[in-house]
């Protein structure tokens, strides 16, 4: 039997298909998530449906608690509830606030500022390299930046922020011990091991389905002051998290791309429609009347350090371009890891791709210990 109110909130929010709408539905007719788990009965069947009203029947066992916390201790994984000092304070106040967040990493999510990126999976290089930028220069701010771990923008900001020695926050459409996308296994690494946190609403082992990004989406708009969006075509799955910041009273800004290329769509359409145009972090800054500390100028030829993994793949392409397979035979690393260096590389603009799949050094370059100069 749980005997803490805490614990029986996480059961209960951990159960697919306890929305939040339902979970506090619930809450209002039983008085406390304790009192679901001691009395729960067939009046819950009208809140939350046949379905739901199987699948928590079923989770109402100790067996099922115990599984859930031993999950979450083997994954190093902590929750945070809408009671506690470490969730987010903006959340709270979206009309549907998650009644439990997984947290691997660190678990206070209170955060005074905190800013979303977000943009296509499909960044060109121009929007990757803006992502990284604003990343970036947002962490040498101080500020928090939130993304949703995804391929394209979303990773580029996070690499970009840890590069700025800040703090980063990635909430995913799974649960917090699933690695999705695959290949940014070791980006997931680095924002748990370098202060960040990886977190989500849906419990431990909740597969990434694509009804869960929309929900996710608000989580991400609804922890922020405010909303980047760097590139998205028309149609984008970013405009979610836009309307979901827009419903939330968050400000949302737009960078500026070039007008006839289909990822300046909707960051030209928001900015028609009265968005906040931002060429740098400082813009986002000034116009959230948040001061920023004052910046070490950078080194003019100052050239980004590269680690073993990305000197190979670095020391390959010195010579001719060479395609991914053909990398991939000679580097001898997973596919995954050779995507996750390629990107690193391209960000860093050390490395582009050519038609036909082939990859090129952009600057011819000799190696110094592990610093391209």
């Amino acid at each position: 039997m749980l005997n803490q109110e805490r614990d029986a909130r996480i059961w209960l929010a951990s159960v697919e298909g306890v929305t939040p709408a339902r979970f506090r539905r619930l809450l209002a007719l039983y008085g406390s998530a304790q009192e679901v788990f001691r009395s729960f009965d067939v009046q819950a069947r009208g809140i939350l449906g046949e379905r739901a009203y199987l699948e928590l029947a079923a989770a109402r066992t100790d067996a099922y608690f115990d599984a859930l916390m031993d999950t979450m201790r083997k994954s190093g994984m902590q929750a945070v509830c809408t009671e506690d000092p470490a969730y987010p304070p903006l959340l709270l106040h979206i009309g549907d606030p998650p009644p439990v967040l997984f947290v691997r990493g660190r678990a206070d999510l209170s955060d005074a500022r905190m800013v979303a990126v977000v943009g296509s999976r499909r960044a060109t290089r121009y929007g990757l390299r803006q992502a990284e930028r604003f990343g970036r220069e947002l962490a040498q701010a101080g500020v928090t930046v939130v993304s949703g771990m995804a391929r394209g923008t979303d990773t580029a900001a996070h690499m970009g922020c840890l590069a700025g020695g800040g703090r980063t926050v990635a909430v995913l459409g799974c649960g917090v011990d699933v690695v999705y996308p695959p290949e940014n296994r070791e980006l997931f690494a680095r924002v748990v091991g370098e202060g960040g946190s990886i977190v989500s609403e849906f419990a431990p082992g909740t597969e990434p389905l694509p009804q869960h990004f929309p929900r996710r989406n608000r989580i991400i708009s609804g922890m922020c002051a405010g909303v980047l969006v760097t590139e998205a075509a028309r149609g984008s799955g970013a405009m979610i998290t836009v309307q979901h910041a827009l419903d939330q009273g968050r400000e949302v800004f737009a960078m500026p791309g070039p007008v006839d290329a289909p990822m300046s769509e909707m960051p030209l359409q928001l900015l028609f429609e009265g968005a906040c145009l931002v060429r740098g972090a400082d813009d986002m800054l000034g116009h959230l009347r948040w001061d920023a500390p004052e910046a070490e100028p950078d080194e003019p030829d100052a050239m980004p350090e590269l680690d073993a993994d990305e000197l190979t793949v670095v020391r390959l392409l010195e010579n001719e371009p060479l395609s991914f397979d053909q990398l991939l035979a000679q580097t001898g690393f997973s596919a995954d890891k050779l995507n996750m260096l390629l990107t690193t590389l391209e960000i860093k603009e050390i490395m582009k791709q050519l038609p036909g799949c082939m990859y090129v050094l952009e600057r011819s370059s000799s190696h110094v210990g592990g610093v391209l100069s």
